[in-house]
């Protein structure tokens, strides 16, 4: 019990891997621009949980973000993630070009996120007739 007492006291982050059983200190986590971290196979992250990372790199990527996307970032499998979120509506779910497509719950911000992943692909079948 002392332990987590004095861990209060410090700023710490739990793993969003392993079931939240690992925690550092938020000085050693070297963040990278998405707010990840990984010690060995342990993943952790400045937005907490796997639901609010996940949430959170739906919502900011330019483009929206598909399962396999986030399970190579992740390094875990978010299946049951994606769909809770998408059931209690905290983000949408589409599919574009055969695959589900997850969304920013904001309908501007969704919006933009379709745009973008039009270009895209539109720029990717435009290289790919150029080989």
């Amino acid at each position: 019990m002392t332990v987590f007492r004095r861990l209060r006291q410090m700023q710490y982050v739990t793993s969003y891997t392993h079931a939240g059983r690992y925690y550092t200190l938020h000085d050693i986590a070297r963040f990278d621009s998405d707010g990840i971290w990984f010690y060995d196979d342990i993943g952790f992250s400045q937005n907490g949980s796997l639901k609010n990372t996940v949430t959170y790199l739906v919502d900011e990527s330019d483009g929206g973000k598909f399962h396999f996307d986030l399970e190579r970032q992740l390094r875990v499998r978010v299946h049951n993630v994606l769909l809770d979120l998408v059931r209690s509506k905290q983000i949408k779910r589409t599919k574009f070009e055969g695959q589900f497509f997850y969304l920013s719950s904001d309908k501007a911000r969704s919006t933009k996120q379709i745009e973008q992943r039009d270009k895209l692909s539109k720029q990717l079948r435009a290289h790919a007739n150029l080989i």
